[in-house]
């Protein structure tokens, strides 16, 4: 897959997450978050982090962009998710948080980490270095336990 073709299948994807974030699900178990960053990361193991305080913020920020200042958040009114999946990407690859659902007793987070389809002969994966890929999204605050499902 050619450069252009990457760009426009990566903007396809953004585009459809941020009418997904907009838009929020109509459900009212669906909850609404705000993608803080995606792509690529210096996080280089897979990993899912839940977030309630500026400490934990300012050390996970450290790692996923280091030398890059931390974006405010009060976290008397928010809490910040993060779904990390190491280097299981090409720079074709996306990782994603496609939904969070509030259960009875816990918030459920969904992500897939996908790569765009390719056509034959083409070698997206083998020549683009593995990439380290990250979703981090911030909600209203919770305390309830929050589970990570990768689809």
């Amino acid at each position: 897959m050619n450069f252009l073709s990457r760009l426009v299948w990566q903007f396809a994807l953004v585009a459809s997450l941020v009418g997904l974030t907009a838009c929020g699900g109509g459900d009212d178990d669906q909850v609404n978050y705000q993608t803080i960053a995606q792509g690529q990361s210096a996080i280089t193991s897979s990993r899912t982090v839940v977030v309630r305080d500026n400490t934990t913020w300012a050390n996970l920020w450290a790692e996923h962009a280091p030398g890059v200042l931390v974006p405010g958040v009060n976290f008397s009114e928010k809490t910040v998710l993060a779904a990390s999946g190491g280097s299981a990407g090409s720079g074709c690859s996306n990782l994603a948080i496609t939904s969070i659902v509030r259960e009875a007793q816990a918030l459920q987070v969904r992500y897939t980490i996908s790569s765009p389809p390719q056509a034959t002969g083409t070698t997206c994966g083998s020549t683009i270095a593995a990439s380290t890929l990250v979703h981090i999204v911030m909600i209203d605050r919770t305390e309830l336990p929050v589970n990570f499902i990768r689809n």
